[in-house]
C-alpha cells in the first residue's frame, strides 16, 4: 500500500435507479396539468383586469368626491358671508348678533 492512499475495493456497485416509465397515461396526466395551469393563468389574468377596472372606477369617484368637497360652497343657506357681517362699527357681531 503506497503512503497517503486508502485501500479501494475492487468493484463498485452501480447505484440502483427506479426509472419512471413514460406511459400514455403519464403523458395524458402531464398534458392535463399543463392545461389546468394555463386555464388558471387565463382566469387570474381576467379577474385581475376586472379588479383593476373596478379599482380605477372607485379611485375616480373618490377623486370626484374630494374635488366636489373642495369646490363646494361651504356656507349653508341663510348664513351671510364674511363681508356681509359688520366690522364692529355697526354693533353687529358674529352671525349678525348684537354685541
Amino acid at each position: 500500500m503506497p503512503s497517503g492512499r486508502l485501500p479501494h475495493p475492487a468493484c463498485h456497485p452501480a447505484p440502483t435507479l427506479s426509472p419512471r416509465l413514460v406511459t400514455p397515461a403519464a403523458l395524458q396526466r402531464k398534458r392535463a396539468r399543463k392545461s389546468l395551469k394555463k386555464r388558471q393563468q387565463e382566469k387570474n389574468k381576467a379577474e385581475a383586469g376586472e379588479y383593476h377596472k373596478l379599482l380605477m372606477q372607485r379611485l375616480k369617484e373618490q377623486r370626484e368626491r374630494r374635488w366636489e368637497g373642495r369646490h363646494r360652497v361651504r356656507r349653508g343657506p341663510g348664513v351671510p358671508g364674511r363681508r356681509a357681517l359688520g366690522r364692529g362699527s355697526e354693533g353687529v357681531g358674529y352671525r349678525g348678533t348684537a354685541d
